[in-house]
């Protein structure tokens, strides 16, 4: 008997990624998407998919309800949330999926509570003394510049796929940056080849795999990248998956430090991500295996993959006549963008800042 999962978002590289996953082991799955644009490629790829739907935005008042038709119609097993908003809406309303028998495919929102914001990410990895570049708010930034020299890192706290992130060279370049980023931080740049680090834990907590990647980024997603083995690094993700007790997948990215030779991690992601359908390749297949765990399966430990297995993208089109489109064309990117805000705005009205933790 197949497993129903619906798969949101299949309009960015996370959500197509994680269906050509599935798609690997086919004949285990009815694969269901869902989007809130009625022109993404991702919901009419019906080689990969079994259905698609057009769905409004998650803050709109009919989310729920379409959402909760999907499932029913649809008998919906598991939901893979794959954009931070929707992770996070997910991680919210837990009880009211898992209540009616559904799994959810993402971790508690006191994990993502942690990493989508920079800062807090920072604070968090210090306090567990997993190695991590130096950072400060700007009302610090004279203790940075006492402690480390320029190039600096000036990034939003709140942001993916490294939007806004900016390299300086000098103290009069870092105050024109710093007035131009929305919620700033000041970070020790590590020189270096970037590493990005995909992970499974199993709903016991028990580490299913690490596999590491060496990446290029062009517009902050991975566009080319290699499977390696480095047991330094290997060492320090698996202690950082213990001491943070993150439960399904995961994604580090993280540099080498040139001074110690030591692993520095900048930023953990508590989802799928962008190089899923490579790690899948490479013999480490997440989402079919965090599925099958969810459903009661003891999934072994992972301990081979291809080494050195070389992924590069490439822009691919796909077709439809209007008419088809799932919904009208007429949601813009300002209308995408306010609806990541205000899942944000949600973020925060759940879980506000604690000013004084911050400011420690």
């Amino acid at each position: 008997m197949k497993i129903h999962i619906l798969v949101t978002d299949v309009g960015g590289t996370v959500g197509i990624g994680v269906v050509k996953a599935l798609n690997l082991e086919r004949e285990k799955f009815k694969i269901i998407v869902t989007d809130m644009n009625p022109a993404s490629a991702g919901l009419y790829l019906h080689n990969l998919v079994d259905k698609s739907y057009y769905v409004p935005p998650i803050n709109d008042p009919n989310y729920m309800t379409q959402l909760n038709n999907i499932i029913k119609r649809e008998k919906i097993n598991i939901i893979i949330p794959t954009s931070d908003p929707e992770v996070l809406f997910f991680a919210i309303n837990d009880e009211l999926f898992t209540g009616k028998g559904i799994k959810i495919a993402a971790p508690n929102k006191d994990i993502i509570y942690k990493f989508n914001d920079k800062w807090l990410t920072y604070k968090y990895l210090q306090e567990l003394d997993i190695p991590t570049p130096y950072s400060v708010l700007p009302k610090d930034n004279n203790n940075l510049l006492k402690r480390i020299s320029f190039p600096l890192i000036v990034k939003p706290r709140f942001s993916a796929s490294s939007k806004g992130v900016h390299l300086v060279f000098s103290e009069d370049e870092l105050l024109i940056i710093l007035k131009h980023t929305s919620n700033p931080l000041i970070q020790e740049y590590i020189p270096g080849e970037e590493y990005t680090v995909g992970t499974l834990t199993d709903i016991d907590g028990k580490i299913v795999g690490i596999l590491t990647m060496k990446r290029e980024l062009i517009a902050g997603s991975t566009f080319r990248a290699i499977t390696v083995k480095n047991s330094d690094i290997e060492e320090v993700i698996r202690n950082a998956i213990k001491k943070i007790g993150i439960k399904g997948p995961a994604n580090f990215q993280l540099r080498i430090s040139e001074k110690t030779g030591i692993p520095m991690i900048f930023e953990i992601n508590p989802r799928f991500s962008s190089t899923t359908p490579f790690q899948a390749r490479a013999g480490f297949n997440c989402p079919v295996l965090f599925c099958l765990n969810l459903m009661g399966e003891n999934i072994k430990k992972f301990d081979e993959f291809k080494e050195g297995l070389v992924m590069m993208r490439y822009w691919e089109e796909t077709y439809v006549e209007e008419k088809a489109l799932l919904g009208p064309l007429s949601i813009t990117c300002k209308q995408i963008e306010e609806t990541s805000g205000a899942a944000w705005s949600n973020w925060f009205k759940n879980k506000p800042f604690n000013k004084k933790e911050e400011e420690k």
